[in-house]
């Protein structure tokens, strides 16, 4: 607890306790103030305010005469201590900076169960398609177009002539095409047209 967290709780005990001052029974303290012992009664009998006991208050040396004070201020303190320990378990630190991020707004950005299946399903036809492909096709194909490495540097890579890349990038895309040509409809709706890879 840092010193913002001890200033709040204080603050919410004073608080209570000033709230509920007028509930206090000071009868003990006014006894005290006065000299009484425990068993003695009070003058008038009944529950003493707070406010009665204050003429005596300065006359109070004793840590004792103030025991039935610091049990009450104690039971406040405590009830306070507690719920604030509550409150700080589900309070959240947010970095600075980020209140106005989409997280903390309450959005959730974790994919949807669907996009992830849709994910999954487009991720399946597109390795299908490529283990269609003649291997030298496929690699062309992945390294340019999924990678995007320049055609210059897999030439040099594989090596094998720059012409001789180009046109097994070029033959690799046809045969791509062609696969999903022959893909059957829902397989082809998997691959939807604003994420069709190597279009």
């Amino acid at each position: 607890m840092d010193a913002d967290d001890l200033e709040d709780v204080l603050h919410d005990i004073l608080m209570a306790a000033y709230r509920r001052l007028g509930s206090f029974d000071a009868s003990r303290l006014l006894r005290a103030a006065l000299g009484l012992s425990d068993e003695e009664e009070v003058p008038g009998g009944e529950p003493v305010p707070f406010s009665a006991v204050l003429p005596y208050v300065s006359k109070l040396r004793a840590r004792r005469a103030w025991d039935p004070v610091y049990r009450w201020l104690y039971g406040f303190a405590w009830r306070q201590v507690t719920h604030y320990r509550q409150r700080a378990f589900r309070r959240r630190e947010i970095p600075a900076g980020l209140q106005s991020s989409a997280i903390f707004a309450g959005v959730d950005q974790r994919p949807r169960l669907e996009h992830r299946v849709e994910a999954t399903e487009r991720a399946e036809v597109i390795d299908l398609l490529l283990a269609s492909l003649v291997p030298q096709r496929r690699v062309m194909l992945v390294m340019h177009d999924m990678l995007d490495i320049p055609v210059v540097e897999i030439a040099r890579e594989l090596q094998i002539n720059e012409n001789t890349a180009q046109n097994r990038l070029r033959l690799a895309r046809e045969d791509f095409r062609a696969a999903v040509k022959r893909l059957a409809p829902e397989q082809r709706s998997a691959l939807r047209l604003g994420e069709r890879p190597f279009a």
